[in-house]
């Protein structure tokens, strides 16, 4: 395995804030912060995907919606477990 590289990048105090920020809420260095971040958006960039992040809110907030409003009718007796399960999947996967 190839022995990593040190490179260095200029970012603006509110960037490097949030990345910090991020960093401590997590555990981490910045270090794997950015990596990750440029693992996650490099393939995007080369693909040519420019994400519209009000769209994607939208698809986000449109499908939670919409599955909210199936369950509420159509299985009421199961909503309160599947909002359960849903909170423990983003503490054991999200945290």
């Amino acid at each position: 395995m190839k022995k990593p590289t040190s490179v260095g990048v200029k970012l603006t105090n509110v960037l490097l804030d949030e990345v910090d920020s991020l960093a401590a809420s997590k555990g981490t260095s910045r270090s794997e912060i950015i990596r990750t971040a440029l693992a996650i958006g490099l393939p995007q960039l080369k693909a040519g995907v420019s994400p519209d992040i009000g769209r994607i809110l939208t698809i986000f907030e449109y499908t939670q919606l919409a599955l909210s409003l199936i369950v509420d009718r159509q299985y009421p007796e199961d909503g309160d477990e599947i909002f359960d399960m849903a909170v423990r999947n983003v503490e054991a996967f999200h945290s």
